[in-house]
C-alpha cells in the first residue's frame, strides 16, 4: 500500500512538473525568437507595426507605407484611421526601442502573457484533483499550449495578437464565475478588444451574455451584460478619444477600409473611384457571391492550413454542441441563454461563411481550446473522440515547431535582421526615388518617408523607381513576370534551401530571414 501511495506520488509529480515546465520552455523559445527578430512579421504587419514604431519615434500615429491609410484619411498624412488605435498603441508603449527589432521585443510580452493566462486557466480545467492527474489529461494541455503558441505566432503582426491576450486574461474569469465584480472586468477587456479589433470584439461579446445567463437570474445577468456592454462602449469611446484620433475620424476610416476589403477595387481603383468621389460597388457583393463563400473558406480552412483552424473550430464547435445538450435546462436564465446561443452561432456563421478568415476565429483561439480540454478531460469518455481530439490539437501545433527547427538554419545560414539593415543602410540609393518595399522587408528602415508597398499590380497612383523585395515573399525568388521590365541591381538572397535528412523543411524551399535584392523599375512599362 504504501509503496502504491509513494509510486502515485511520483507519477503525479512528475506530471505537475510537466504542466509547470512547458509553459516556462514556450516563453524561453519565443524570447529567443525575438531577441532574433524571428519569424519574420506577416505580410500585414506592415499595416500596423510601422504605425507603432512611428509613434513610439513621437513621428505620431502614422502610416505612410500604403495608399490603405489614404483611404480613411483624407488629410494625405496617412494619419492611422483603417483599424482601431490600440494594437500600434500598445506596441510602441512596450518597445524598448523605436525599431522593428524592438517591435518583436513588445510583441513578445503580449505572447508571454498569454501563454500564462491560457497556462492557469487550462491547468484549473484539467486538474480539479492533483492526486488523480491522467497521462491523457497532461498530453492534451502540453499540446494544447504548443497549438496556442502556433496561433499567435501565425500573422502575428495583426491586431489579433492583442485579442488574444484580452481574451485569454477574461477567461481567468472561469476561476470565480460568481465574483460581482466581474462585469467590470468583462466590461472593460470588451471595450479594449473593441478598440484593437472590432471583429475580435463582435465575436467576443455574445460569450459575456451567455456567461452571465449561465450563472445568473434573469434580472441580475441583463444587469451585469448591460453594464459590461455599457463599461466596454465607454472604454472604447475613451481609448479613441484620449489616445487615438477620435471616434468619428476613426469611425469613418473603418467603414471606408471595410468597404474597400468588401469590394472588387484595388486601392488605387477605390481612392480614384470612391475617395474621389466617384461610385463603389456594394459592400457585400463580393461576399455574397459564390465564389466570394466558398473560395475563402477552403483557402483559410483548408486541412493543410498551417495552424489548422478549420479543424480546430470544427472541434471546438462539436465540443459545444455536446456541453450544449448537456447543460441546456442548467442555466438559471434560460430565455437570455438560449438568445446569446443563437447569437453566437450566427456570428460564428458569418464568420465562417460569409467573412471567412482564420485570423479574425483565431483571435478567440484560447477558447477554442479551451472548449476542447475541459469536454475531453472531464466530461468524454469516448476514446474515439479523445482520441480526434489529440491529433487535430498535435497538428494545430505543427506550425510552432515548424518555425523552431528553421530557426537553426535561419541562425547559420540566413540573413539577420541587424545584416540586413546595416546592407541596407551602406547601400547608395537615389533619395528622390520612391521605394518600393514588400510586405515583409520594411522593417530594414524606420525612413518611412519614400517607401510604398507593393504587390503584384504595378503601382499608378505612386510611380517607383526602386523596387526592394525579400526572398521568399509570397513564394517567389524574384519578382513576379509582370514586373519583367525591372533590372536587378543588387542581389543578396541566400538561395539556399534548409533540408533535414535531404528533405526540404518549408513550403517556398527557400531559407527564413531577410535577404533581399534591389531592382530598377522605371515609372512605366519599356515599349
Amino acid at each position: 500500500m504504501e509503496l502504491n501511495y509513494l509510486s502515485r506520488f511520483t507519477a503525479n509529480n512528475i506530471k505537475l512538473v510537466l504542466i509547470t515546465i512547458v509553459p516556462i520552455l514556450i516563453i524561453v523559445t519565443l524570447f529567443i525568437f525575438a531577441l532574433n527578430a524571428y519569424p519574420v512579421l506577416g505580410g500585414d504587419s506592415a499595416y500596423y507595426i510601422p504605425s507603432a514604431i512611428n509613434h513610439r519615434l513621437d513621428r505620431g500615429l502614422v502610416n505612410q507605407l500604403s495608399p490603405q491609410f489614404l483611404v480613411g484619411d483624407l488629410s494625405g498624412t496617412g494619419r492611422h484611421l483603417i483599424s482601431p488605435p490600440l494594437f500600434p498603441l500598445v506596441i510602441s508603449w512596450l518597445m524598448p526601442t523605436g525599431t522593428s527589432q524592438g517591435a518583436h521585443i513588445a510583441i513578445f510580452i503580449l505572447y508571454a502573457i498569454t501563454i500564462i493566462a491560457a497556462a492557469v486557466i487550462y491547468k484549473k480545467v484539467i486538474i480539479s484533483d492533483w492526486q488523480e492527474i491522467s497521462w491523457y489529461g497532461v498530453a492534451i494541455y502540453i499540446a494544447t499550449l504548443f497549438a496556442l503558441a502556433s496561433a499567435i505566432i501565425f500573422d502575428s503582426g495583426r491586431p489579433e495578437t492583442l485579442s488574444r491576450l484580452l481574451i485569454s486574461l477574461a477567461l481567468l474569469g472561469l476561476l470565480g464565475p460568481r465574483l460581482r465584480w466581474l462585469w467590470l472586468f468583462f466590461g472593460f477587456l470588451l471595450g479594449l478588444a473593441l478598440a484593437t479589433n472590432p471583429a475580435s470584439a463582435i465575436l467576443f461579446a455574445p460569450l459575456i451574455g451567455l456567461f452571465f445567463a449561465f450563472y445568473h437570474p434573469p434580472k441580475k445577468a441583463l444587469a451585469y451584460g448591460l453594464s459590461a456592454l455599457m463599461v466596454s462602449l465607454f472604454t472604447f469611446v475613451f481609448v479613441l478619444e484620449v489616445f487615438g484620433y477620435g471616434l468619428a475620424p476613426t469611425t469613418k476610416g473603418m467603414y471606408h477600409h471595410f468597404s474597400q476589403l468588401n469590394s472588387q477595387l484595388g486601392a488605387q481603383e477605390y481612392i480614384d473611384r470612391v475617395v474621389l468621389g466617384r461610385s463603389v460597388e456594394p459592400v457585400l457583393q463580393k461576399a455574397t457571391t459564390r465564389s466570394g463563400v466558398i473560395k475563402p473558406f477552403l483557402s483559410d480552412f483548408s486541412p493543410l492550413g498551417a495552424v489548422s483552424p478549420g479543424r480546430i473550430v470544427a472541434l471546438a464547435i462539436l465540443c459545444m454542441s455536446f456541453w450544449y445538450s448537456r447543460h441546456r435546462k442548467h442555466a438559471p436564465s434560460p430565455i437570455l441563454w438560449h438568445f446569446f446561443v443563437i447569437l453566437t452561432a450566427a456570428i460564428f456563421s458569418y464568420f465562417i461563411f460569409i467573412r471567412p478568415g482564420a485570423q479574425y476565429l483565431f483571435s478567440i483561439a484560447p477558447l477554442f481550446f479551451l472548449v476542447i480540454v475541459h469536454w475531453t478531460t472531464n466530461y468524454s469518455h469516448s476514446i474515439i473522440l479523445k482520441s480526434v481530439a489529440f491529433i487535430v490539437i498535435v497538428a494545430g501545433s505543427v506550425f510552432f515547431f515548424q518555425r523552431l527547427t528553421l530557426f537553426p538554419f535561419f541562425i547559420k545560414d540566413g540573413m539577420s535582421l541587424r545584416e540586413a539593415r546595416a546592407i541596407f543602410k551602406e547601400l547608395s540609393l537615389n533619395p528622390d526615388e520612391r521605394l518600393n518595399v514588400d510586405s515583409t522587408i520594411w522593417a530594414i528602415s524606420e525612413n518611412y518617408g519614400p517607401m510604398r508597398l507593393w504587390n503584384q499590380v504595378p503601382d499608378v497612383l505612386y510611380p517607383t523607381g526602386i523596387t526592394i523585395m525579400r526572398e521568399g515573399f509570397n513564394g517567389w525568388k524574384e519578382l513576379p513576370a509582370n514586373w519583367d521590365y525591372c533590372r536587378k541591381t543588387n542581389d543578396f538572397f541566400i538561395r539556399k534551401e534548409p533540408l533535414v535528412f535531404g528533405l526540404p523543411i518549408t513550403e517556398t524551399g527557400i531559407m527564413p530571414g531577410y535577404a533581399f535584392s534591389i531592382y530598377d523599375c522605371p515609372s512605366s512599362k519599356k515599349k
